[in-house]
């Protein structure tokens, strides 16, 4: 397919709103809050140009910006920890650990660390090579493995493992920690034992659905279990002492997606309590034995503070709905009485901000922000759905009188959600708003950030209420003047490329959707992708019904078996390497919409996974997707479609 007409423009519009941004960091990511001084070490993105790769760089700030002391130790890199004394660095890059001036090598690619307690050992998780990447880190499958390598699936057992591995920052010599089939998901210390997210006897990404908690001892690696949850698990930390641990436990779509129930063990008395609700946590991490501190959502709202164990109160020391901490969900480093963060929105300056513990704020770096500032105006809007629940997300609109066309983003997951965040590439809403058209962020039920039950709604419910509850929220917009009903557009990726193509099936009046390395055959999704529990544990049915055929909501649910219906014309978009959502899926879908005299397109991106990451692939693929909503329902005029009324 030729490259879109729109490519030049769209590339253009890039370059102008990342001008003053080249070679110089933006968008600070994972930060390191100093254990005893205010500097925070923080991972920062640098884009040389508008096409170059981005690239971590991991610098230094402290009260007046970057620190000159660390300014000339800038590096490549990821994750940075401080050692509990504070006198040592370290950080990841793609061959192993820096610390301070040193590098070790490590085999296999590690993606996390921890120091010990005394400050002499480095407790990584590393990814031998092959192993699954989740969805939320593009898909496909950890470098290292030779071009020609197989990837093999197999009764016989997993192949490519997930493992503990101890590594001594003195000499850089490394050991394993526990046993060969243990697949070891996210550790940290507890005191002298280690507490690891684990799954017994599988590496596939699918075990991570029923992972544990277990206690590991570093000398002999023996491990017990400690915790058995009723969902899955994420934010795993421990008291200093190792007598309390907590985590984060809820129903969860993707691995390093979670956000819900804080949850503290103390291992004395075995007794379990549930602590800083109403806030769906997405971070936490203990700051002495009696206090946590917490990251996450309520709602549109981000919420930053701390919580004491034994007493469930808790201290809310920073919160807005209109920007957030950055991270897949809302993310922060934590000490007693002070909270470091990545503060970004559409219409904020990117900073690193602390916080202290009466409430005020220090920035400790402001970024380059010539990119931030969506046009037109902004706010939250709030809707009921058919069975009167209140649905909430955001709406853009673009400047001048409506009724406006509008394009609905459909956000991943489904356990995922939108907030007031912000980066570099980020730029569709922006350019739909520049070119005249409305966006609607909606949070349907099972999105994150408001609790447990509004998340499992969705479960054994996919494209059931969920959807009813975005096309409520079109209506309401139709119903006020708001959105011309005879130009509403779709478009998400994942789960949102799902919902996306699934809509369409059930409604006429939708001018053009776009869908993004979406699912549209549940039983082939479960035959082919890398995590085929996920759709077991949310679908109702079976992909091998009686003479193995799929059965339930396999088929009821899937947009392929009901593609008959469909009347939008219909982009769908697709990587290569994609293992989260193969590419078939979206070919077959075009195929059968364009057999159908449906028109459509199926775009394929040889090199990327879940969804483009190189510049120039990005950049295409917005090019494509606001190509097809000026071509079926441009924002100058009404669109030709066969019907006219959102009904």
């Amino acid at each position: 397919m030729a490259r879109p007409s729109g490519n030049d423009a769209v590339v253009a519009y890039a370059e102008a709103r990342l001008a003053g941004t080249f070679g110089r960091p933006v968008a600070a990511g994972s930060v390191a809050l100093h254990p005893t001084d205010d500097r925070v070490a923080a991972v920062a993105e640098v884009r040389d140009h508008l096409l170059a790769p981005a690239r971590g760089v991991v610098t230094t700030y402290g009260a007046a910006g970057p620190d000159p002391a660390a300014a000339d130790r800038q590096r490549d890199g990821r994750l940075p920890a401080w050692s509990p004394d504070g006198s040592r660095l370290a950080h990841l890059d793609d061959t192993g650990v820096w610390i301070g001036d040193l590098h070790r090598t490590v085999t296999g690619h590690v993606e996390r660390l921890a120091w010990a307690p005394d400050g002499d050992a480095l407790l990584l998780v590393v990814a031998e090579p092959g192993s699954e990447l989740p969805g939320v880190a593009g898909s496909g499958l950890v470098p290292g493995a030779e071009p020609w390598e197989p990837r093999v699936e197999s009764t016989d057992g997993s192949s490519c493992w997930r493992r503990l591995v101890l590594l001594d920052p003195a000499t850089g010599a490394t050991r394993t920690v526990g046993r060969p089939d243990l697949t070891v998901w996210d550790a940290c210390w507890a005191g002298p034992q280690v507490l690891a997210v684990c799954s017994d006897g599988s590496a596939s990404e699918s075990a991570w659905y029923a992972a544990d908690l277990r206690l590991l001892d570093p000398a002999t690696g023996t491990d017990h279990v400690v915790v058995r949850p009723e969902a899955q698990v994420g934010a795993v930390t421990a008291s200093p002492s190792g007598r309390r641990i907590a985590w984060v436990e809820s129903v969860a779509s993707d691995r390093d997606l979670v956000a819900g129930d804080l949850q503290v063990l103390d291992l004395d008395t075995g007794e379990t309590r549930r602590l800083a609700a109403p806030t769906d946590v997405s971070d936490a991490a203990f700051v002495s034995e009696t206090e946590v501190g917490f990251a996450g959502l309520e709602g549109l709202t981000t919420v930053l503070g701390f919580v004491d164990v034994a007493t469930g109160d808790r201290r809310v020391l920073w919160e807005s709905v209109a920007s957030t901490a950055s991270g897949l969900h809302p993310r922060a480093s934590f000490r007693p009485g002070r909270i470091a963060f990545s503060h970004v929105g559409p219409r904020t300056r990117p900073e690193v901000l602390l916080l202290d513990d009466d409430g005020r704020t220090h920035v400790a770096a402001s970024l380059p922000a010539s990119t931030v500032g969506l046009p037109g105006t902004s706010r939250v809007h709030r809707w009921t759905a058919p069975d009167e629940l209140e649905v909430e997300g955001w709406l853009h609109l673009p400047d001048g009188p409506g009724p406006h066309p509008l394009v609905v983003l459909l956000h991943g997951g489904p356990i995922a959600s939108h907030r007031a965040t912000w980066g570099p590439l980020g730029l569709t809403t922006a350019l739909l708003l520049d070119r005249g058209y409305a966006v609607l962020q909606p949070n349907p039920r099972g999105s994150a950030g408001r609790g447990q039950a509004f998340a499992r709604a969705v479960v054994g419910d996919m494209g059931g209420a969920d959807a009813d509850d975005v096309v409520a929220g079109v209506r309401s917009l139709v119903d006020d003047g708001t959105v011309d009903p005879t130009r509403v557009g779709l478009t998400g990726g994942s789960y949102g490329g799902y919902l996306a193509a699934w809509l369409v099936t059930r409604h006429d009046w939708f001018a053009a959707a776009v869908a993004q390395h979406p699912v549209t055959d549940w039983a082939q999704q479960h035959g082919t992708a890398c995590m085929p529990v996920w759709d077991e544990l949310f679908l109702d049915g079976s992909p091998h019904g009686p003479g193995g055929l799929p059965t339930g909501q396999y088929v009821e649910r899937s947009p392929l078996a009901h593609a008959a219906a469909v009347r939008t014309p219909t982009l769908l978009l697709a990587g290569t390497l994609d293992r989260a959502t193969p590419p078939g899926q979206a070919l077959a879908m075009h195929r059968a919409l364009a057999a159908r005299g449906v028109p459509s397109a199926c775009v394929t991106y040889p090199t990327a996974g879940h969804g483009p990451r190189e510049t120039a692939a990005v950049l295409d693929a917005l090019a494509r997707t606001v190509d097809w909503f000026e071509r079926w329902m441009p924002a100058s005029s009404p669109a030709p479609h066969p019907t006219t009324e959102a009904s």
